[in-house]
This record gives structure tokens, C-alpha cells and sequence, in this order.
């Protein structure tokens, strides 16, 4: 503890609860006139901010979007200019993450069409950002009305919920597996991009629980 002249101001740090909620609070006057604590700040302990959407530093791409919500996308940034886009190879990336295919599966129904909105002009990628959106078009949020108070267990909106503080419980709002659509995009766009230098890039599920796949060759002779 540090002491301070009885005359100089004083800063005074302690704990409150408001409501459910632990509260920081600072209180600031001088020693000889203060006659009740000033306020200067309710921020909630309670981390409040939603971090690491954004991934890479040369090559970076920001996520967005909710489950349940209009749509769902990504911000591509440090694309290389010039570069063909196929859009039927977005498309069957896009295929390949697509649920509704297996019964470990969400059963959720999307077509999962991608809109590019800017960074492309005539089939060839600009060098400027690639924004690309999804629309959701199969969300039934009234079939979540029965979890609006309970959490699925092992899923991640408990954790989303302790962390930040607010939940969507229709689908899992942000914490929803539907998010990975941003990442595949990314992952497409860069592809094309190493395509020109003729690095292809694999990626398989050889696994699930106790079966798993015995005649995949991770390793071909090149």
C-alpha cells in the first residue's frame, strides 16, 4: 500500500456486484472534500469484447456472422492480384463442408451459395479486399426455443456464454460450426492463389472415434 499526504486526491479501487455481475469500480476526490464515492467506471470484470476473428498476418482473413442471422462471411485481405477465380471450385469447396450430408452431421439443410461482393472484376482477383457473404436461408430458430435456458453439453456456447457474457441460443449464435464457412473461403481463395505455383494442399477426415481409415496415402511418391 502507498500512502499519500492527506491533502493530495485519492484513487480507490474495489469490487462491487450489480446484479449478477462482478463491477469495477474507481472512485476519485480530494481527502478533505470527498463526501461520497464518484464513479468513474461500471465496466463488468467480465470480458466483453469478441477477439481472433481475424487470421494471418501477410495473407489475413476476418470472419463474421451468426448462425441464426442474415448471413455469414469473410474479409479476405493480402490477396495476390490477377488471380483466376473459379467459381465452381469455391463451390465444391464449399460442398465439402456443407451439412446435411452424413448422420454425424447437423441435418440443417443450406445450399450455401457464396456472393462475392468486391476484389474480383472480370474473373480476376483486384489485389484489394475480397469480401464474400452466405445468406442463411435454412435457419429454423423456434426449434432452438426449448434451449433458450438450457446449454447443449460439450458445446461451445456455455464457454461463449462465461466469456462474454451473452448467449444466442438459436443455433449457437457465433460459437455455431456454421462460422467455418468464412474459413473455407479463405482456404479456397488461397489455393487458387497456389495453384499458379503448382502446390496443391489435401486435407481429409481419416478418422472418427474408433474408425478410421487404413488405405490413405498421406504421403505419395512425387
Amino acid at each position: 500500500m502507498i500512502s499519500k499526504a492527506p491533502s493530495a486526491p485519492c484513487i480507490k479501487k474495489g469490487t462491487e456486484s450489480i446484479g449478477d455481475t462482478p463491477t469495477l469500480l474507481l472512485t476519485w476526490a480530494p481527502m478533505e472534500t470527498r463526501t461520497r464515492p464518484r464513479i468513474l467506471s461500471t465496466e463488468p470484470l467480465r470480458r466483453k469484447t469478441m477477439s481472433d476473428n481475424t487470421f494471418g498476418k501477410i495473407y489475413s482473413f476476418t470472419t463474421f456472422g451468426e448462425s441464426h442471422g442474415e448471413a455469414l462471411g469473410t474479409v479476405i485481405d493480402g490477396m495476390l492480384s490477377g488471380v483466376q477465380v473459379d467459381y465452381d471450385f469455391l463451390l465444391s469447396e464449399m460442398a465439402r463442408r456443407r451439412p446435411g450430408q452424413s448422420l454425424i452431421s447437423t441435418q440443417r439443410n443450406e445450399a450455401d451459395r457464396p456472393r462475392i461482393l468486391s476484389g474480383v472484376f472480370e474473373g480476376k482477383t483486384t489485389g484489394t479486399p475480397i469480401a464474400v457473404i452466405v445468406e442463411n436461408t435454412e435457419q429454423r430458430s423456434k426449434d432452438y426455443s426449448d434451449l433458450a435456458h438450457t446449454f447443449r453439453p460439450g458445446h461451445a456456447d456455455f464457454t461463449y456464454t462465461e466469456k462474454y457474457g451473452n448467449r444466442d441460443y438459436r443455433g449457437g449464435g457465433r460459437s455455431s460450426g456454421r462460422e467455418t464457412l468464412g474459413r473455407v473461403i479463405a482456404g479456397a481463395f488461397a489455393k487458387m492463389a497456389l495453384r499458379q505455383y503448382g502446390i496443391k494442399v489435401d486435407a481429409a477426415v481419416v478418422g472418427v472415434g474408433e474408425v478410421s481409415c487404413s488405405d490413405y496415402q498421406w504421403n505419395p511418391p512425387f
